[in-house]
């Protein structure tokens, strides 16, 4: 999952880019167990959360001042 595109800049591109990277540790975590499994969650948990800033960021503010 190296490649870089140019979507990737987008915020939607980015978005989506965080949550394939949170899939893809939560899957890497159910083909392991331990300490393993307890990173790869970790860092799934670590993408949902950069996600869940970048959907932040593409709503409008709907305070002012």
């Amino acid at each position: 999952m190296a490649t870089t595109n140019s979507a990737d800049f987008s915020p939607a591109g980015r978005l989506a880019r965080y949550r394939a990277m949170a899939d893809h540790a939560r899957r890497e975590a159910m083909r392991t167990s331990g300490e393993a499994r307890d990173s790869y969650l970790f860092i799934a948990a670590q993408w949902e959360r950069l996600a869940e800033l970048a959907q932040e960021q593409k709503a409008p503010s709907t305070t002012f001042g």
